[in-house]
């Protein structure tokens, strides 16, 4: 653990007087508490101590808040190997990094994520879990630039990004995770309200979520990312990037286990949106 004045402890009935700036580290807290704490901003590092790779989602949490251009700079170090960032590092646990533009790369690109991942012979399940976040992060990019909502196009037709505005998936794995994130150059992510649809799936229901919203769409994406991985992690700077990833456990049994412990870290004190 790095510094214990970092980390506060909390169970269901100590929620009182909480820090933002400190790791929380829960004992037994529901996913509605969790959500409930970060959109009420008393915390923005969850770190559930029945998770299995607690102690370094730990590290990772008191590296954002000491310094959070690491997890722009090395994000997959940063959240993979929290005692060990550097480029150096940062190289060795690419498994994949892309950038992109336009919907019409959307097929190409994800083949090669695919082909990335079976080269390395993981199993099919956990290929399966990162394609579906692949391509929802993918095409979430595509269709919220700003271009594109300010023209109000459907979701089959949006408004390629310009070179400047490329977005890019990066995935890095050790031997116990990996992590999957994209990076746009927007950094126009309301955070809270992407809390609120993950958290009104997980109230209400995904078929009772699919009329939540008619600008936004009802979160369904976002809530299978999160409920097929093991972490969360939300990164954004106003006007600047946005930064979204998840992790996974790399070992098959691992990963068919229940996840109702995740850990979830949030950097946008200078965010977009309400956060």
């Amino acid at each position: 653990m790095e510094s214990e004045e970092k980390v506060q402890i909390v169970h269901n009935n100590s929620l009182a007087d909480l820090k933002n700036d400190r790791v929380t580290l829960g004992h037994g807290l529901t996913p509605e508490v969790v959500f409930d704490l970060l959109k009420t901003k008393k915390t923005r590092h969850v770190v559930q101590a029945e998770s299995e790779f607690f102690q370094v989602a730990l590290k990772a949490g008191c590296q954002i808040l000491d310094n959070p251009e690491h997890l722009y700079n090395y994000p997959l170090s940063t959240i993979l190997t929290p005692e060990k960032i550097s480029a150096e590092n940062e190289e060795e646990l690419i498994l994949f990094k892309e950038k992109f533009s336009s919907l019409e790369e959307k097929k190409s690109f994800l083949m090669n994520i695919d082909d990335s991942m079976k080269k390395r012979r993981l199993s099919s399940l956990l290929i399966d879990r990162i394609m579906l976040v692949a391509d929802e992060l993918f095409t979430n990019v595509i269709f919220n630039s700003p271009e594109t909502l300010k023209a109000n196009r459907s979701r089959t037709d949006a408004i390629p990004l310009t070179k400047e505005q490329e977005a890019s998936i990066s995935i890095g794995i050790n031997q116990d995770q990996i992590f999957v994130c994209c990076r746009d150059s927007f950094g126009t992510l309301d955070v809270k309200k992407f809390l609120e649809r993950i958290s009104h799936c997980l109230t209400n229901g995904v078929r009772n979520s699919i009329q939540l919203d008619d600008e936004g769409g009802a979160g369904i994406g976002s809530f299978l990312m999160f409920e097929f991985a093991s972490s969360m992690v939300i990164g954004v700077q106003k006007n600047k990037q946005t930064l979204i990833g998840f992790t996974f456990p790399t070992d098959r049994r691992s990963l068919i286990r229940p996840r109702n412990a995740k850990s979830i870290h949030i950097d946008s004190k200078n965010g977009g949106g309400n956060v």
